[in-house]
């Protein structure tokens, strides 16, 4: 504090010129106030010394806290990319194929495993392309039967890629870590099964994005399909086709499909190959010694066993056979008809003189014209015709349990196997093995009844056409019925 004195110009501090001017008890109080003011200052100074201290320290503070903000976001950023790859991972999309029906193409399958290498990277990138943007990890299941694949692939002239078949699957196989394609083995509907159990695993799992189905050739799986559309699970199926053109059950779906081109076979291989001859009334080769009185041998009869027709010439053979001018010869045509063993061995056939057939039956109509002799009580074959020592049906146990059953299609149509059949060609069988073998055949389906397709051998043909329980199975009510084609439970 200054103060002008009024006598001069010259200013002097408070706390000098008051105690000169005041003095007694007025000034002690001056000299203490004085004193208070003189620490309020110091305190002022401290604290403006300790307030910078501390906006220093804000600062400091803020600019941490500013980079901290910083590298939180650059952590932030790193942990939602990494959870929008991680939840891509749980998204699947799963592609299960039926390969007897949708069966790669024969070029690609011939080039071993490039070729299965390239067979996965097309399939590949059309998938990824039909789903772009969406991220996901691709399953891709192939089923199929690679005895039964491999064989049709060799009697429909694709004989190189039969031989490279083994080595294409491992192409395929090795081509991704979650590519795999799965012999099911020769069980009836062996594949079939399989698809229906992993499409259902996979379709309600909520970490499946989309299923892609490649088992469009087959109406067998519209039932397992129009289930899964009921439930609410449309929109996470896909038709992947094989053939150009889809079953008529699986088209009437409504379904979405994706067509990969150059990848599958655009139409059905024909499984019929035709066997011409110049002979049209073949003769049977007598064996060299006799067979027992009462059995026939196939060696004795010279059979041949040819591979189905195609449905031209299939159509032909449903012509009756006509006598000819000979009593002891029968007409055929050119190409050579599929015929049952049974169908052959009751052929009338001279053996030595001797007739061992009842009667001459066409063998597609069945139709029974008389001959002569009548002494066949008892059929045997050898194992696929080969000459091997017959056996004998154990009256003890069930004929379907003996080790290994009779082979129903080798004694009641055509077994296509031959010797590397699972089941029996060597037992002698009676008219009551025949039959129990005719009635178990008839609570099977026929495959192409459940395929949606016609059969070729209509009511001659040995499987059900019609559930046995029909039409009140109980088994149909809850879709466990072993019958579940269009119209296999049907009243007539």
């Amino acid at each position: 504090v200054s103060i002008t004195l009024p006598f001069g110009s010259a200013s002097l501090s408070a706390s000098v010129i008051l105690p000169l001017l005041i003095r007694g008890p007025a000034g002690a109080i001056v000299n203490h106030v004085t004193a208070q003011y003189q620490d309020q200052g110091r305190l002022l100074e401290e604290t403006k010394r300790d307030l910078e201290v501390f906006k220093k320290a804000y600062y400091k503070a803020e600019s941490e806290m500013h980079d901290r903000e910083a590298r939180f976001e650059q952590e932030r950023q790193a942990l939602a990319d990494e959870i929008y790859h991680l939840k891509a991972r749980e998204k699947r999309v799963v592609v299960l194929i039926d390969g007897d029906g949708a069966i790669f193409l024969p070029s690609l399958i011939a080039d071993g495993k490039r070729g299965g290498h390239e067979a996965a990277s097309r399939l590949t990138e059309n998938i990824k392309a039909h789903l772009d943007p969406q991220q996901f990890q691709l399953h891709v299941y192939v089923f199929y039967n690679r005895r039964g694949l491999i064989a049709t692939l060799k009697r429909s002239g694709y004989g190189e890629a039969a031989t490279t078949f083994d080595d294409f699957v491992v192409g395929f196989n090795q081509a991704a870590e979650r590519f795999a394609m799965i012999d099911a083995g020769e069980l009836k509907e062996g594949s079939d099964h399989k698809m229906r159990a992993y499409l259902d695993d996979n379709i309600y799992s909520a970490q499946t994005l989309k299923v892609l189905f490649g088992g469009c050739h087959d109406n067998g799986y519209v039932s397992a399909l129009n289930s899964f559309i009921t439930s609410g699970h449309k929109e996470k199926l896909i038709l992947l086709p094989g053939y150009a053109d889809k079953a008529m059950g699986i088209e009437k779906l409504g379904l979405p499909s994706l067509a990969i081109p150059d990848l599958f076979l655009a139409e059905k291989i024909s499984q019929f190959s035709v066997q011409h001859t110049t002979d049209r009334s073949r003769t049977p080769t007598p064996p060299t010694s006799p067979p027992p009185p009462g059995l026939v041998h196939p060696s004795s009869l010279g059979i041949v066993r040819p591979t189905i027709i195609s449905q031209s010439v299939r159509e032909s053979c449903f012509a009756p056979v006509r006598r000819g001018s000979d009593p002891g010869t029968l007409n055929r045509p050119a190409i050579e008809c599929p015929a049952s063993y049974k169908s052959v061995v009751q052929s009338k056939v001279l053996v030595g003189g001797d007739s061992y057939a009842k009667s001459a039956m066409n063998p597609i109509k069945g139709s029974p014209i008389p001959l002569q002799m009548d002494n066949l009580d008892m059929v045997v074959t050898g194992a696929s015709g080969h000459g091997s020592p017959p056996r004998r049906i154990n009256p003890k146990i069930p004929i379907w349990k003996h080790t290994p059953p009779p082979c129903t299609l080798f004694y009641l149509a055509n077994c296509k196997f031959g010797s590397e059949c699972q089941y029996g060609h060597d037992y002698m069988l009676s008219e009551d093995d025949y039959e129990t073998i005719r009635t178990n055949a008839k609570n099977n389906p026929c495959t192409a009844i459940m395929k949606g397709e016609e059969c070729p051998w209509g009511s001659k043909c040995v499987y059900g056409h019609v559930c046995p329980n029909a039409p009140r199975c109980p088994r149909h009510t809850i879709r466990k019925c072993k019958f579940s084609g269009e119209g296999m439970h049907a009243v007539a």
